[in-house]
């Protein structure tokens, strides 16, 4: 975080670390910070790490967490394999409200494919 707050670099992100500079630059305002961190998640998310930038995206910025739904959504055919992973069941126990937000909006992407 240092290291783009005086140079306005960011180097050698990967999910965990873009993730974990989210956190941070989204508790200290650091809004240049927070949107290279949101763009690299939404370049990189996959069916293995949708659902942790999903909570992220709850957490701290809500464009991520639609890019995530959409995924979700556009992958739904998938959700099976989603539906079996540790991160769905811990988001079900502690967010159910977020889980209940996924199920609801794949069911309004089934219906809107006919």
């Amino acid at each position: 975080m240092l290291v783009h707050i005086y140079t306005g670099k960011t180097e050698d992100l990967s999910i965990e670390s873009a993730g974990d500079l989210l956190v941070a630059a989204d508790k200290y305002q650091l809004e240049d910070l927070k949107r290279v961190c949101c763009n690299f998640l939404k370049k990189n998310v996959d069916d293995k790490n949708v659902l942790r930038i999903l909570n992220l995206g709850h957490l701290h910025d809500q464009d991520l967490k639609e890019h995530a739904m959409n995924f979700i959504c556009r992958s739904c055919d998938r959700f099976a394999v989603l539906e079996e992973t540790h991160e769905w069941k811990t988001m079900k126990e502690e967010m159910p409200h977020l889980a209940m937000d996924v199920l609801a909006s794949l069911v309004k992407a089934k219906e809107t494919k006919g």
